[in-house]
Order: C-alpha cells, then structure tokens, then sequence
C-alpha cells in the first residue's frame, strides 16, 4: 500500500531553498530576508520575521514555512508537519508514520515477529493493511470488515455492523455476536461463553466459572477451591483470594480489603475521596486519599503525592538508569530534576505562558514567551515557540545562539569566534584577538585588533561576514 502525497502549501518553496545557491557572505536585513552563519558552522535562512526558513547544520537539516509546513531530517530521521499538529510524516529505517487528523493515517512498522507490517484507513470509514506474513486485511464500516491483530484480537471481522461480529484471538476464545453486544456465544479450548445482555451471562472455563444476571446488577465468578466473588449492586459485595478479603457495603463507595496473614489493608470510605492502603502488618501506609485536598501513594520506585487535585503534584520515581524529582502545579508550571547512571544531569522548568528553560548535560535552552502549557510536545518549538518567542537561547557546549522575536538581534558563538548583529544598524565578529566591525547596512566596516585598525571594502545590504 502506497503512501499517499498531500498537496502541501509551500511545498515548492521548500524543496527549492536546499538547492539554491545562498550568497557567500552575512544578510542581515530582518525581519524581511537574513542569512547566517550560525555556531557550529551550519547555515540559516530566515525570511518574512522568521516564516520563512531554512538551516543546515551537522545534525541535519529544515525547510520550513511556518506554521504551515515544515520538513527536516535529522540524523536517520525525517519527517515533516503540516498544519500542525493536524498533519504529520515520520520516517526512520524502522518505521513510517503518516496522518492527518481526522481524515485518515498510514504506518508501517515491525510486528511482535520482527516483520514488516503496514495498516492505514480514513477515519472512521475505510481502514486497512498487511500483516508482518504478507496477509492483507481490510474494513468498509458499517457494511463489511476483516482485521487481523486489531487491538488484542488475531481476527475481528464484521458484517453490517452490530448485525454480525466475530472476533478470535490464537490459543484463546473465539466468539461470535448477533446484534452485537446483546447476544453472543463462544469457545475456547477450555471452556464455552454466552452472552444474552443485559439479561444473563456464563463463562465456563476449565475451574473457573463466572456470570452476571440483569448487568450490571448481579455478578459472581469462582476458580477452584481459593478464589470467588460476589456482587449485588449497589448494596453489597464480597471476594476472596486465598486469605485477602474484600467486603463493600453500597458498592463501590464503602469497602475494605484485608489479608490476616501478611496485615495487608486498604479502606475505601467513601470512595473515591477516602482511602487508606498499608502492605504489612506495623508497616507504613503506602497510599493516602482525602480527595481533592490531598494524596500520596509510595511504591518501590514510585512515589506520588497531589494537593488540591489536580492542580498540585510531587513525583520522585527511579527506573535503571535513571532518578528524577518533578514538581507540577497545572497547567501553569512543570518542574523536574533528572539524574542519569552515567552521572548526566537534567533540568527542566516551564512556566506558561512565561518561559520554558531546560538542560540536559552541557546542552541547554531557553525561550519567553512559551506557546502551550505542555513543554515536551514534540514538533511545539520547531513550528511555533521558535517563531514567536521574543528571546530564544540554544547551546551546547561552547557553542550558542541567540535572538529576538523575528531576527531583530542576533548572536552567534562557537570554538573559533563570535557574531552578532542588529540588522542594518550594527554588527561584529570576533576571531581571536582580531575583531571585524560593520555599519549602516555594510557601508561604514573596518577592523580592529592585532594589526591595528583598517577599513574594510563595503558589502552592502551588510554585514558582508563570510
């Protein structure tokens, strides 16, 4: 199945930029048209305060017409958005993601096997695809439908929707409905179902037996000798699972759950704004509810406490490699401290609508204004933040860039010199001891240094750097 091309707006324009020879020295004349050298080497072209825009550096490449449209690559990754966020292309030697919300998509990705599969649709009316063995399957909704791998199932197959469904998954149940979900039956290597909603329902499988009469009133379930269940709601309830007991009173909002042998406890009363839960017997609790003033559960890598849910959140969690605190108060300020295995630190603070900083080892970045209140949306800076922002700074290392809402100051450092530059007015590089100096638009420019002073050729529109 072919990918399909849109007709994207600036699409010619940004195909052509890459291609095009961009003149040998510095334009500054933002916010129309600007062409720099930014730190590291790499070239940037900005026109019409920043709309407009390419660059290309040792990490890859863009081409842009914010934010209509943009297109990089960046590593083995390529990609492109269009109309963001409604439209998105991402490519890498694994993988294919295309879609545009809420027309339809198209992905192409390894399977559990490790095989090539592909599945694509208009939503929500066609929809289609192959397996990672080469096995095509396809749906017109409501009038006819296959699927294979849909959501848990190996096969999910419809006619004239709800009047025929079957659904099978390998190894386990397969089932078929009339009118679905009213009437249904099923087998399993084990056991048989039947399903005559919401009058009554069975399961029998093997040593495990349950059903539910009138749903969702009347429930039970048994499995062997250990386990069963029962449920009258909303007046009463009870479980058990080996010693754990469970008992509700006008369920679910009173009830409680206890294991004689080992002390655990967990009390809802009422549910959902109360709610003790301790593990052992003298042990501590490991989760607190008085919902919404405040919250705390506490896991061997986890712990999490709210107030005033849920606007306030304290999270220290560890996993392998890692260990990070984060301080939330939504949707207003995200906070977090990230330490790494190789000793990398990490730090991150959005307050929206104000800024956005974040650092990660020696790379690091800020910005104001920021755009959404949500600071790790991918694609959020490329088409939006970096346009608008009134002042963004960006380093790694001896390398940083800075500049001013559409390109009205900037500045560029890296290993070997400096830059910067205020269009038309005024601009310097530094190399070394020897500094270059340019004015009114390129016509006034000398130097300054180790050889003393001494004009410069004027390079109009200015400032003329190579």
């Amino acid at each position: 199945m072919a990918l399909p091309t849109p007709l994207l707006p600036g699409l010619a324009l940004t195909a052509c930029l890459p291609a095009c020879a961009l003149p040998p020295r510095e334009i500054h004349l933002a916010p129309l048209v600007s062409v720099h050298r930014t730190a590291g080497g790499g070239r940037e072209v900005e026109a019409l305060a920043g709309i407009l825009r390419w660059k290309e550096d040792e990490e890859g490449t863009e081409a842009a017409v914010r934010p209509v449209f943009r297109r990089f690559r960046k590593g083995e990754e390529r990609g492109a958005d269009f109309l963001f966020p409604l439209g998105l292309d991402r490519e890498d030697p694994e993988s294919r993601l295309f879609y545009f919300f809420p027309l339809g998509w198209w992905r192409r990705q390894p399977d559990s096997k490790g095989h090539e599969a592909i599945d694509a649709g208009l939503i929500p009316i066609l929809v289609g695809g192959r397996t990672g063995d080469g096995e095509s399957w396809w749906g017109l909704f409501p009038i006819y439908g296959r699927y294979r791998g849909f959501f848990t199932y190996d096969l999910f197959r419809w006619v004239l929707f709800p009047l025929w469904v079957e659904t099978k998954k390998e190894g386990g149940w397969h089932t078929r409905s009339v009118l679905w979900p009213f009437f249904a039956w099923g087998e399993h290597p084990e056991g048989t179902s039947f399903r005559l909603w919401p009058l009554f329902g069975k399961v029998k499988r093997r040593d495990r037996k349950e059903g539910f009469a009138l749903w969702p009133l009347v429930h039970w379930s048994r499995e062997g000798e250990e386990k069963s269940s029962f449920l009258l709601a909303p007046i009463l309830a009870w479980a058990r699972d080996g010693a754990r007991k469970t008992r509700s009173v006008l369920f679910p909002f009173f009830g409680w759950t206890w294991n004689p042998e080992t002390g655990f406890l967990v009390v809802d009363a009422p549910w959902p704004f109360f709610r003790l839960v301790r593990q052992a017997k003298g042990g501590r609790l490991e989760a607190v509810r008085l919902f919404p003033l405040f919250t705390s559960t506490r896991s061997p890598d986890i712990r999490n406490r709210t107030f005033l849910w849920p606007i306030v959140w304290l999270r220290e969690d560890k996993g392998e490699r890692y260990e990070r605190r984060s301080f939330y108060v939504l949707p207003f300020f995200v906070g977090t401290r990230t330490t790494r295995a190789d000793g990398t630190k990490g730090r991150l603070a959005h307050l929206w609508p104000l800024l956005h900083a974040e650092s990660e080892g020696d790379a690091h970045d800020f910005r104001t204004p920021t755009l959404l209140p949500f600071p790790q949306l991918r694609g959020v800076y490329e088409n939006f933040d970096s346009l608008l922002a009134l002042y963004d700074r960006r380093g790694k290392g001896e390398r940083l860039s800075q500049r001013l809402f559409a390109d009205l100051w900037r500045a560029e450092r890296d290993e070997e010199e400096g830059r910067w530059s205020v269009p038309i007015l005024a601009a310097s590089r530094r190399r070394g001891e020897v500094r270059d100096w340019s004015f009114l638009a390129g016509l006034l420019r000398f130097r300054t240094g180790e050889g003393g002073f001494s004009l410069l050729a004027p390079a109009f529109p200015g400032p003329g750097f190579e």
